[in-house]
């Protein structure tokens, strides 16, 4: 059996590098950006925990790319809520990543957020489509949903600008990290 070689402390080989954190600390907030997104790395990952301040046990949100009213996306998804699976395809327009996860809601039980992940592949290639998978998960202590997505949005652009959009606020606590995702030898 041959020795493992341990990576050089120089490389980087698949390392994650945070670029930045928002964490919602005030009412009111429907919204939260992350713009002028370097366009050096590999991918990108996101991730989030959020609840909605609005009545209900569960609560749509979205997530937009590059804020533009572009059409293309095409999504493939499948979830479950402890009793039933669901699955579907669908194609939208306008600039939303095509899957409006649901999230834990106001009336949810204290303290139970929604947590998520998007992973964005090959973000800054302006000669590319791009590629997405989204999980997201909200435990409302004994029911709830899970999903998962894969996407592609059929645009070149490099992307610059995530939003994640809440029809009316976000809760307090609710926090959003987005990483860069390094290619090899970078």
């Amino acid at each position: 059996m041959l020795p493992i070689a341990p990576i050089a402390s120089g490389s980087m080989h698949g390392a994650i590098v945070p670029i930045a954190f928002q964490s919602i600390t005030t009412t009111g907030v429907y919204q939260v950006t992350f713009s002028n997104i370097p366009q050096k790395y590999q991918d990108l990952f996101l991730v989030g925990y959020t609840r909605s301040a609005s009545s209900g046990t569960t609560y749509p949100s979205a997530i937009y790319l590059n804020n533009t009213g572009v059409t293309g996306w095409s999504i493939t998804g499948i979830s479950g809520n402890g009793s039933s699976a669901f699955s579907g395809r669908n194609t939208q327009s306008g600039p939303t990543y095509g899957t409006i996860f649901t999230g834990a809601g106001a009336s949810a039980t204290s303290g139970i957020f929604t947590a998520y992940e998007l992973h964005l592949l090959n973000y800054a290639n302006t000669s590319t489509y791009k590629t997405s998978m989204l999980r997201a998960a909200t435990d409302l202590n004994g029911s709830g949903l899970t999903e998962f997505d894969v996407g592609l949005w059929s645009n070149t652009s490099g992307i610059n600008e995530i939003d994640i959009q809440h029809g009316t606020s976000f809760a307090i606590g609710s926090q959003f990290a987005l990483y860069g995702i390094r290619t090899v030898g970078q």
